[in-house]
């Protein structure tokens, strides 16, 4: 975006007539239209559709900067933080927020916010700062529709997905939790964490119906204890 001032309104002016200069956008919605018209495959995309979220920021934010628009964070939410296992046997945290972030249009002062869920795991101190990240991504991804997959070579668009800062799935963490399960205690939990993530999004029934037989036969091997007798 130009400054305009008395010194230099002439030249913008014939800058812009000339079309060297766009017009700049009179609301949020058509700046963040010209943004989205700008933007193609973030650097480094896969066919496949895997991007890593600084790709995102680095292929949105010139179009954003270029239009007046910028995004802040305005909330987060914490709906889980736990001690899970990592696929690699070792203990990890497992992080889940909500966030909260805002656009805003410079020149007419318009704004509006979006949510996301953002989910991450490590056996470090980085699972916070995976979730942000993941989150953060999945607003820019869904707000300006990315167009994915290799256009010269004619493939159809992929959506686009993050790679996440684990090595397995939900599916394969779930897995691995019904397998550790020592007590009727422990089998409830799993099953109980996992209708929460059905619930929030993070899981899809798909991924439910997939975990049925794991989840059989770890209740059939931790039958329910019967009551002792009063």
């Amino acid at each position: 975006m130009h400054r305009i001032d008395s010194k230099n309104a002439a030249e913008i002016a014939k800058a812009v007539k000339a079309g060297e200069l766009p017009v700049a956008a009179k609301s949020l919605a058509e700046a963040l239209a010209r943004v989205m018209a700008e933007l193609g495959p973030p650097p480094g995309a896969t066919p496949s559709g895997d991007v890593r979220e600084i790709d995102v920021v680095a292929a949105v934010r010139p179009a954003m900067v270029r239009h007046g628009v910028v995004m802040l964070p305005a909330a987060v939410e914490m709906l889980a933080c736990e001690a899970v296992a990592s696929g690699r046997g070792k203990s990890a945290t497992r992080v889940l927020v909500r966030t909260t972030f805002r656009f805003v249009h410079g020149a007419s002062g318009e704004k509006f916010e979006v949510q996301a869920l953002g989910e991450g795991r490590d056996d470090g101190d980085r699972a916070a700062k995976n979730a942000l990240a993941v989150a953060m991504s999945s607003v820019l991804r869904q707000s300006f529709c990315f167009a994915m997959g290799d256009e010269r070579g004619g493939a159809p668009a992929q959506s686009l997905e993050v790679v996440h800062p684990w090595d397995a799935g939900g599916r394969g963490l779930y897995a691995q939790e019904f397998g550790r399960c020592k007590t009727r205690a422990d089998y409830l939990a799993v099953c109980q964490r996992i209708a929460e993530d059905v619930r929030v999004g993070v899981l899809t029934e798909a991924d439910r119906d997939a975990l049925k037989d794991v989840a059989r036969d770890t209740s059939a091997r931790l039958p329910v204890q019967p009551a002792a007798a009063k």
